[in-house]
């Protein structure tokens, strides 16, 4: 039976929510004010890896399949591009990482992500690789405010968009009515503006600034993102992204020259030499004390139910977790405890 959901914010967890609802032929009204500050801002570095120990990034051999086909299968619909696969070299920043490298290289689990290793910069001479480096492969990167663009353009074009703020004060939580209209579930997916609503204020939601800047260069590869203390990610036209910062507890928007002069300071972990500064940019990730996002309803109103908390992985893990936050509202399937909200008995 076809049913009709609300769903506030659309960003990446807002679109790929109502992407697999609209799917399995129910009706989406999606509500956003029009100003996003998290989705459209980050970087898309999709990567494989958590270099600091040089372990797979949680879940990855279900989220990255899945990711993949969902967005290759989205550009065919809409018609548009904005998924590019490219190779990460890491420049390893210590004997001890090479180490871990080495040693997990060859091993079934990682085989399909590390690959080449090479002792130190070979030719290239604009790198600070003298502990060596490696490739790893999997990793892409999404065109991110024309993701978003086109993905709220699909939703505009059979008008289940709605630009303009959310009014808690017009909502009857009791009986999932907004506006006078009653839906069979209300779905909040609202990042790091969810601490200023009234339902899931005792989840621990953080705010997590992260700013990041634009270069330009001639010299750098053009078809490799580059890894240490930092990312560079060539974006065309010889400007390449470098990012990020992280401001704990920290929902102010303004670039600062603080955030500046770490950028500075990571890429010269990375890069020698100077290159020019062509934009520099803010924005804010919702993240959670755990690392792992929020997928749950509410105890208090049963048609009331909360998808947040994707943060720094958000490209890489939306598309699988979407549909497991179908499950939860159309089928009742509980997400295990490790990303449910009931994780927080409280909630």
């Amino acid at each position: 039976m076809k049913k009709q959901y609300l769903i506030v914010g659309a960003g990446l967890a807002g679109l790929t929510l109502a992407y697999q609802l609209k799917k399995k032929g129910h009706l989406i009204t999606l509500i956003d004010k029009g100003e996003n500050h998290s989705s459209a801002i980050a970087a898309g570095m999709v990567n494989p890896m958590v270099f600091r120990r040089m372990n797979k990034s949680w879940r990855l051999d279900e989220f990255l399949p899945e990711s993949v086909n969902f967005y290759q299968s989205l550009e065919n619909e809409l018609g548009v591009k904005f998924y590019q696969p490219i190779p990460i070299m890491r420049c390893f920043s210590s004997q001890q990482e090479k180490k871990w490298w080495v040693e997990r290289k060859d091993q079934q689990d990682f085989k399909n992500y590390l690959h080449t290793f090479n002792e130190g910069a070979g030719e290239n001479n604009l790198l600070h690789c003298e502990n060596g480096s490696g490739i790893v492969a999997g990793a892409y990167w999404i065109n991110t405010s024309y993701f978003i663009q086109e993905f709220q353009r699909y939703f505009r074009d059979d008008n289940s968009l709605q630009i303009k703020a959310f009014d808690a004060t017009k909502l009857n939580p009791n009986e999932a009515c907004y506006e006078g209209i009653s839906y069979d579930g209300i779905i909040f997916c609202t990042g790091y503006a969810q601490s200023g609503l009234p339902f899931f204020k005792q989840l621990p939601i953080q705010q997590t600034k992260g700013q990041l800047m634009t270069i330009c260069s001639s010299k750098l590869p053009k078809d490799i993102s580059l890894n240490r203390k930092c990312f560079v990610l060539p974006i065309g036209n010889n400007l390449l992204k470098v990012g990020a910062t992280y401001e704990w507890h920290n929902s102010t928007l303004h670039i600062t020259p603080e955030g500046l002069h770490e950028l500075k300071e990571k890429l010269a972990c990375l890069v020698k030499g100077d290159f020019d500064v062509v934009k520099q940019e803010a924005g804010i990730r919702p993240t959670v004390s755990d690392r792992r996002p929020l997928l749950g309803k509410s105890a208090e109103f049963p048609q009331l139910f909360l998808y947040n908390g994707l943060g720094t992985k958000g490209y890489l893990m939306a598309p699988l977790l979407s549909k497991e936050m179908a499950e939860l509202i159309l089928e009742g399937k509980e997400p295990p405890m490790e990303y449910n909200t009931k994780r927080f008995s409280f909630n």
